[in-house]
């Protein structure tokens, strides 16, 4: 091979470390088209870019930052692109990024994050996983580069995301005291409160009624139905759970499990639920 044949063959070889900017495909990365400032999809987007960048083995700084470009179709973005990407070329990806956030991202993003995580409120229409799942998802977004001691832990996401959960479903996992397990796996707990959510969903919202009359009492919602039969099983010293005189404190009962119809008198009357309810120890 000649001088000049030999130098050509080399100019086709990337440096070690670097990619060849020319054929490398950029089609199939994740592309950002905004909303400018919102901070789920570019946080979203970013992700999927480090992701992108791994499985494609791009870890030079420069090659990064250059293919960058081509995966950003936002206005503003783009603008910033233009303007800032040539002077960190010579710099780390880090730098970079850091740069990125603070133009794309509205300002204290994470508190915004936090406040949605502390707000979360599952509807009616939500299966327990849909509502864990979004959970998940608003922690791993609020951990996103984030400093180890500052990252929300998974028991924090769980007591958020018990908060938010109907009076019927809390009341199931404070007696099973899954929140109280030592050491707390977030994955046990959503299997665990699943499986109480879909045996309440099995479960009969009402006992059996007779066809109304005049003087029939109102109908009652799924949570004043409970708070109803839990409230007269603790006036009679009954488990929650076995629905007997078990001596066992909220939540450590054994079982089996009762689910047969608890007869209460019509004169039986239900008070307020306490704010700070905790279901007593029955009498054995």
């Amino acid at each position: 091979m000649n001088i000049k044949n030999e130098v050509s063959a080399r100019a086709k070889h990337p440096a070690p470390g670097r990619v060849d900017l020319q054929k490398f495909r950029t089609s199939d990365g994740p592309t950002y088209r905004g909303p400018f400032q919102e901070t789920e999809p570019f946080l979203r987007w970013i992700h999927g870019v480090q992701i992108f960048f791994e499985t494609k083995s791009v870890n030079n700084a420069a090659d990064t930052i250059k293919i960058l470009g081509n995966l950003v179709v936002e206005t503003n973005l783009q603008s910033f692109y233009a303007n800032e990407a040539s002077g960190f070329l010579t710099k780390s990806w880090e730098e970079f990024k850091t740069q990125m956030f603070d133009f794309a991202l509205p300002n204290n993003w994470r508190s915004g994050l936090q406040c949605q995580i502390r707000k979360l409120d599952m509807s009616p229409s939500k299966t327990f996983l849909e509502y864990s799942t979004r959970a998940r998802t608003l922690q791993s977004l609020f951990n996103f580069d984030a400093e180890k001691f500052s990252k929300l832990g998974d028991l924090q996401l769980a007591q958020f995301a018990v908060y938010g959960l109907p009076d019927a479903l809390q009341d199931r996992i404070n007696e099973r005291q899954l929140l109280e397990a030592s050491p707390f796996a977030y994955g046990q707990f959503e299997n665990k409160a699943n499986a109480s959510f879909l045996a309440l969903h099995r479960s009969p919202e009402l006992p059996p009624r007779a066809k109304s009359t005049p003087n029939a009492p109102p109908t009652l919602g799924r949570d004043e139905f409970i708070w109803q039969v839990h409230a007269f099983l603790d006036s009679q010293g009954l488990c929650h759970f076995c629905k007997k005189h078990c001596g066992n404190a909220a939540g450590a009962c054994p079982g089996p499990i009762d689910r047969s119809h608890i007869n209460i008198p019509n004169n039986f009357q239900t008070t307020t639920k306490p704010l700070d309810y905790v279901a007593p120890t029955c009498v054995e």
